[in-house]
């Protein structure tokens, strides 16, 4: 899953993440929370900076699935 948040408690500010139902295989500094990976709004700035976020997560996932 990816998606938006405006903060809960997660993070008290809005944010961004990737929540893979199975995070197997996934590991390193991009995967910074238990449920995935969740970035601030003020640490991606701009919205381009979001999608890039977001699509980094997805091909990392699809990656992991592919057995890269």
């Amino acid at each position: 899953m990816v998606a938006l948040s405006p903060g809960d408690a997660a993070s008290d500010e809005p944010y961004a993440y990737v929540g893979p139902w199975d995070r197997a295989g996934l590991d390193g500094p991009f995967w910074n929370v238990p449920f995935g990976a969740l970035r601030k709004r003020r640490q991606v700035g701009h919205d381009a900076a979001v999608d890039a976020f977001l699509a980094e997560g997805i091909t990392l996932v699809q990656a992991r699935r592919q057995g890269s």
